[in-house]
């Protein structure tokens, strides 16, 4: 039993994770205004690594998954945070339209969101009508964007 104590005890990863704030008015939903069946999809498949708004697991608190699982954020919100689209696009319709064409691209490939994520977040990847969906709103969007220039 003491043996099992120690474990835990050094397992136990004492940071806590937390999401950091974001400008509610930079956000995509406030940029793009994307239908509320997109926004559904955004939310269970993407928001965990792609936004501010991380449902942090509870085995997040456990090594070796915590520096994993905070690497895989931090990547993610780094590469694509949609809490912070303004910033990261710059109010840039070109760069918006291409974010927003590769996105559905990573979807339509099944490589977003990961098979490892999905795997461990049962019923986070989205159908493929879904991703239809996604991608229909998607490339609307991004040539609308690309028409403004």
């Amino acid at each position: 039993m003491m043996i099992v104590v120690a474990l835990f005890a050094v397992s136990w990863s004492w940071s806590v994770a937390e999401n950091p704030a974001s400008n509610p008015n930079g956000t995509l939903e406030a940029k793009l205004h994307p239908p509320p069946q997109v926004e559904t999809i955004l939310r269970r498949s993407c928001y965990n690594c792609h936004s501010n708004s991380t449902h942090w697991p509870w085995f997040v608190h456990f090594r070796p998954f915590a520096s994993k699982i905070r690497r895989d954020v931090a990547d993610g919100r780094k590469a694509l945070n949609f809490s912070e689209w303004q910033a990261q696009t710059g109010g840039n319709a070109q760069l918006e339209s291409r974010t927003l064409a590769t996105s559905c691209s990573l979807m339509e490939a099944g490589m977003m969101p990961p098979r490892y994520y999905a795997y461990v977040h049962p019923g986070a990847g989205p159908s493929s009508a879904e991703v239809k969906r996604f991608c229909r709103w998607a490339n609307d969007e991004a040539n609308r964007l690309a028409a403004a220039k």
